[in-house]
């Protein structure tokens, strides 16, 4: 093992394959993020199978038929800013989801830099460790995300996956590693913020937001996903 000014780190990916994936299926994990000139020593490399998503017991479940449910926002440029004009949320009756209609996003994109769109509902989320979301992707490959919002107010946030695919998908995400919380007290993360800013998800979580980001972020353009439902499972 060569000396390095860094102690070893252990990291830890967990994505899906796409369901248009024929034959070889390349796969890129980026952990690092590089600045100026440095060294980085990578060791044991593994890649596992963990086959189809177990969930544990349905806890909640949170619809999209109700848009007033709903509040828009969205960031421009890199800011924070009302929706763009031609950001809506309407009822998507055309592609109903389980037998009833669900809540259609028209996004767009205005900038060079970087734009996303939020979707932000109340919730009262008592545990569970899974989140599930049900969309209609329009295969963009813009980037979904969740923010969880807990019982001091504090934000967390929660990557999902970019939307590669066209039709109805759920899309499952572990948020076990929010609860945990960091390793250390001295550990900083821009991806918690406000709140009492412990960077630990306390239960109940009380707001939960979906967000949509520009990929890349030069990208200007416009589309629309619908979203079904979302649910948490133990």
């Amino acid at each position: 093992m060569r000396k390095t000014s860094f102690d070893w780190e252990y990291i830890e990916r967990t994505f899906e394959t796409p369901v248009n994936a024929i034959g070889t299926c390349n796969a890129a994990v980026y952990p690092f993020l590089f600045y100026g000139r440095c060294e980085v020593c990578v060791d044991d490399v593994r890649l596992a199978d963990l086959g189809p998503v177990k969930l544990g017991k349905e806890i909640y479940a949170l619809t999209f038929e109700n848009s007033a449910a709903w509040k828009l926002s969205a960031h421009v440029n890199e800011e924070p800013a009302e929706a763009s004009k031609g950001v809506l949320l309407q009822s998507d009756d055309k592609n109903l989801c389980e037998g009833k209609a669900g809540l259609k996003l028209k996004y767009v994109f205005t900038s060079a830099k970087h734009d996303a769109v939020l979707l932000t509902a109340d919730a009262a989320i008592a545990g569970g460790t899974m989140l599930a979301l049900r969309v209609y992707g329009d295969g963009s490959g813009h980037e979904l995300d969740a923010v969880l919002y807990d019982k001091s107010g504090e934000a967390h946030y929660l990557p999902l996956c970019p939307v590669y695919w066209r039709g109805w998908k759920t899309v499952y995400k572990s948020f076990a590693d929010l609860i945990r919380g960091p390793d250390s007290k001295w550990d900083v993360s821009s991806e918690h913020w406000g709140g009492d800013k412990n960077q630990t998800l306390e239960f109940p979580i009380t707001r939960v937001a979906i967000g949509l980001n520009d990929q890349p972020d030069g990208f200007k353009g416009k589309g629309e996903i619908t979203f079904g439902w979302l649910k948490i499972y133990e």
